[in-house]
Formats: C-alpha cells, structure tokens, sequence
C-alpha cells in the first residue's frame, strides 16, 4: 500500500513525479493497490546539486509534520545529481525580493514568466480533500523561475555553474561566480565537492532517520567509481556506439573509489546506509553504483533518449518518462504497490 504523501526530488533527472500521475496507466487494478496515495510533490530543479537536494528534503518535511502530518504517512524518493555540482544559497533578503520582482525572459524560447506567475513545487492532488489543499496552500510558492531558481522559503537555492541563462543581476552574478574558483567538470575531481557530496546525504539519512520518515534515494548516473588515485581526475563517463546503439563498457567494479582517494571521504562514506539507496548493477559488465542513465541505457539503448545523436554519448542527455514509469513500478516502488496477500 502507497504512503499518503510522496516527496520527489532532484535535479532535470528526477521526473518521478510524472509517473504517479498516470499510474493507472501502467499498474493494472487488480495486481496493486492504490488506496492510500493522496499528495506528490514535486521539488526537482534543473541544474541543482546535492545541497538543494537536501534542504527541499529537511524544509518540506518539516513543514509537513509541523502542520499535523504523521511522518508515518510520507515517503521521499530522492534522486541525487552530479558531484561536482556546486550550490550556492542567495539568502540576503534584498536580493530575494529583487528576483522575486525581476521580469525574466526564458532563453528557451518557452514564454515570458512574468513576475510572481510560476507556481512551485508541482504537487498532485489526488483526493482533492480539505487537508490536502491545506498542505497544497502551505507549500506552493509564487516565484520567479522555478525550474532554475528553485526558491525554499525565503532563500534560492542557485547553481551558477550550470544555469542555461544569467542570473537577474549581472553584478551579482560575476561576484558569486568568482567565488566558485573550483575547476568543474566531468574530467575533474574536487576533494571539497566530494565532502560537501557526502555529507549533503549523511544530513539527509539523518534527518529522516531521527524525524521516522522512510525513504529512498538514487543517482543521475554513476557517481562514486573512474576515479584516479594520484591526479585526482575521473574517467568521464561514457558509452560505447555500435552500429548506432549505445552500450555501457567502463569497468566500475575494478576501477578506484570516491572513498579510496580521501579519508574523510571514507569516514563519510562508512556511516551512510546504502541499504536506503538503489543502485543499478550488471557485474557481467563490472557496472555497479548505477544510476538512472545506467538503467536506462543497459536496459533501453538509444531508444529511450528521443531523438539523439547516434554518435553522440547518451550519459546526460535524459532518458524518456518510460524509463521513470518502469523504475517506479518495477525497482524502486515495487513493495509499495503491490498487494499485500491476505489468509
């Protein structure tokens, strides 16, 4: 049986949100069962790292239980993204009021959001009863640009490495960027952005943990193995073409770990519960600690990634919503939506 509440989120990976809202769709009547399921907030935001990950995890939990909801009675499914991501939190209130008056122009030619006109998070309301649209009231904000500029409370919560457009004050921008003086990238490994990894979900896992929230969490893609002992670069994740499909061949199983190149890494690493997490694997092809592209591309190939590139290496390039309906119904879900069998 599904928990009353479920809490996605995540980076432009973490679209688990959709499938609830056609669940019918692909789970049949008669082999689960749906009572239960009242709310689905989404808090995914493009470009995010793991300590927006993290906070919209606390802050939205926090707001629930704080107005009545039994932590019995929620679940959070948390996809966590790339490690070399490096958030930053805009928290000075004179520049949160002045994103949330600025008029933006999506580069991406989707429309102008005009001020105070973007709803976030997404939630889904099934029951439409007078509780949830309390809770729906309590936790929507009228923003600025949430896909990008994901606002929790009165702070943003901005990666300014990975926006696709400039932030709403040049000036300020130029200063923050400034700060991040890490080299970034998939080729690059970065001891502090390890850290801060690390210890964004050991924050997390205890969170839940003290408040009795059950939870699971999983990755974009790979994030732990390819790593090199003495330069400190990781092998860039990619996939092999073949007569144009696309096939995972790097050895993560006999490659060096995240936790074998620094200490605290290490002790982070061996006071998580990866019990709580999963992982794709194959170790017929040394593939462990995969993620969402992992899953994705050993079981789907390029057939799932739209209408991509055939040279083109399809780790970060987003798999389908088919690919999230069969993690939800097949992996990570399983348990809760099957029917628990009566004597």
């Amino acid at each position: 049986m599904l928990p009353k509440i479920i809490l996605t989120t995540g980076c432009s990976y973490g679209k688990f949100a959709q499938s609830f809202k056609h669940w019918k769709r692909f789970l049949p009547n008669e082999e689960c069962e749906f009572d239960g399921l009242e709310l689905v907030i989404d808090l995914h935001a493009d470009s995010t790292g793991t300590k927006y990950q993290t906070l919209s995890i606390i802050e939205t939990v926090e707001k629930l239980i704080t107005n009545g909801v039994s932590p019995a009675d929620i679940f959070v499914l948390g996809e966590y993204s790339e490690l070399s991501r490096k958030d930053v939190l805009v928290s000075n209130q004179n520049l949160v009021q002045l994103i949330d008056n600025m008029v933006f122009k999506e580069i991406l030619n989707t429309g102008v959001y005009k001020r105070n006109s973007v709803l976030f998070p997404e939630i889904i309301d099934f029951t439409e009863s007078d509780f949830s649209k309390s809770i729906v009231e309590l936790l929507q904000l009228r923003k600025f640009y949430s896909p990008t500029f994901p606002k929790l409370s009165n702070y943003y919560v901005v990666n300014f490495e990975n926006i696709s457009h400039e932030f709403p004050n040049k000036t300020i921008s130029d200063i923050i960027k400034h700060q991040l003086n890490n080299p970034v990238g998939p080729d690059f490994f970065s001891i502090d952005r390890g850290i801060d990894f690390f210890q964004n979900v050991f924050t997390a896992q205890e969170y839940l943990k003290l408040k009795g929230v059950s939870y699971k969490f999983c990755l974009i893609n790979n994030q732990f193995s390819l790593f090199n002992q003495e330069s400190g670069t990781r092998d860039r994740l990619k996939t092999k073409v073949v007569d144009t499909e696309h096939y995972l061949y790097q050895d993560y199983l006999n490659s060096t770990q995240i936790w074998e190149v620094n200490s605290t890494i290490k002790t982070l690493y061996n006071m998580i519960d990866w019990n709580k997490w999963w992982f794709y694997e194959n170790k017929d092809k040394n593939i462990i600690l995969g993620g969402i592209d992992e899953y994705a591309i050993d079981n789907y190939g390029i057939k799932v990634y739209g209408a991509r590139n055939t040279d083109e290496n399809l780790f970060g390039q987003h798999p389908d919503q088919s690919v999230y309906d069969d993690l939800i119904k097949n992996h990570i879900f399983k348990n809760h939506f099957l029917k628990i069998n009566k004597t």
